[in-house]
């Protein structure tokens, strides 16, 4: 919410996708993971607390990455990121199909 009013008060909406994959992600994503967890739809045992921690990892390398890659051209910190959240995808998957 901060990277929203900060982009709204100074008008620099240069961090706008930061902002929207923080909200996918970190919000939405996780919402998802958590409301099937709950739901009993995937399997809770050792590899739901690697994805809880990949995840978390993930949620909060993949913004910062990207803002290293938009404002210093730091693409590798951004792709390693990225590849943090895909595994968690993955992993997601992998406990749902065993449930």
């Amino acid at each position: 919410m901060r990277g929203g009013l900060y982009m709204a008060g100074t008008q620099n909406l240069k961090i706008g996708s930061i902002h929207a994959h923080l909200a996918i992600f970190g919000g939405a994503v996780l919402i998802i993971y958590g409301f099937v967890y709950h739901a009993g739809m995937a399997k809770n045992d050792m590899w739901a607390t690697v994805l809880l921690w990949v995840s978390v990892i993930g949620a909060v390398a993949f913004p910062f990455g990207e803002y290293f890659a938009i404002t210093a051209g730091a693409h590798v910190a951004a792709g390693i990121a990225s590849l943090i959240v895909r595994l968690s995808g993955l992993l997601f998957s992998f406990n749902v199909v065993r449930a």
